[in-house]
């Protein structure tokens, strides 16, 4: 929950083909079930499979296999008084580029809710997302990931937090969490990141936080009352990425540049430095 990106149409139509799709395979296995004893609304072949579900295929109005949605796991269920669509066990919800994985996923049809818990991941050709848990209502677009993060291929950045809220297409709230554009392989710490309590990410403007701090190597060493991190395609005053580096001599060498655009036509930028052997410059 590329839960941040460039491409704000691909993403949103990620999220509601997603949850669309699983509104129809909902529909569709509600008719296998209730094929012995109730009319459905479609033909219907063969009754559900207990063992092994196979891939429940939705289609658009007009077919396309490349728009085809394909639901598979071990186990589902459909239960009539609630109207609510369980699959558990090796969960795969795929559309074109898009793929969700989960353990565990559950569609509320009355109230659009998909959730999806236990090794989630979602990938597409823009972003990753990874997470216990996430959350989408289809009504609203809305979506919540718990213990997650995500990657932005195009910027390279990453993010995580207890939660991480998407409001809008452009508005995102994380909590609990990191910010960084240090690459660092999976499992590994990155040279540099931002943690905070809250942050606000307006897609296309900035990042804005509170009470931050700046880490080296997950180590809180700069405290930062207020922090603007501009995005990489907005044109916004803020921190820019810090210069780290160490030498015999001068010790640790910090580097911390700001950006100020003045006006739309001009723009400075400001770099001072501490070095830890012989102080600020």
């Amino acid at each position: 929950m590329n839960l941040f990106w460039d491409s704000r149409t691909q993403a949103r139509q990620a999220w509601r083909v997603i949850g669309n799709g699983v509104l129809c395979a909902v529909q569709i296995v509600f008719m296998t079930v209730s094929w012995v004893h109730a009319l459905p609304m479609f033909p219907v072949s063969e009754p559900l499979e207990t063992e092994r579900t196979p891939a429940l295929r939705v289609m658009p109005e007009q077919p396309d296999e490349a728009s085809a949605l394909r639901v598979t796991a071990e186990r589902t269920e459909f239960d009539q008084v609630t109207e609510e669509f369980k699959a558990a066990g090796s969960v795969v919800v795929t559309q074109g580029p898009v793929r969700l994985t989960a353990d565990r996923a559950a569609l509320h049809k009355l109230s659009g809710r998909l959730t999806a818990t236990g090794h989630v991941h979602l990938k597409d050709q823009e972003h990753d997302v990874w997470a216990e848990e996430l959350t989408i209502n289809v009504n609203t677009e809305s979506v919540l990931v718990v213990n997650g993060k995500i990657f932005l291929k195009e910027t390279g950045t990453w993010l995580r937090g207890r939660l991480l809220q998407r409001f809008s297409e452009t508005h995102y709230r994380v909590k609990d969490g990191t910010f960084t554009n240090c690459e660092a392989d999976d499992g590994q710490i990155p040279d540099w990141s931002f943690s905070f309590q809250d942050v606000d990410v307006e897609q296309g403007d900035s990042v804005f936080a509170k009470d931050a701090w700046l880490n080296i190597r997950n180590r809180p060493v700069l405290p930062l009352p207020v922090l603007r991190y501009p995005m990489p395609n907005a044109r916004k005053t803020g921190f820019l990425v810090p210069t780290i580096g160490f030498d015999n001599v001068l010790g640790v060498q910090y580097r911390q540049g700001f950006y100020w655009a003045l006006s739309p036509s001009q723009d400075l930028t400001i770099a001072p430095q501490i070095l830890t052997k012989r102080g600020q410059g």
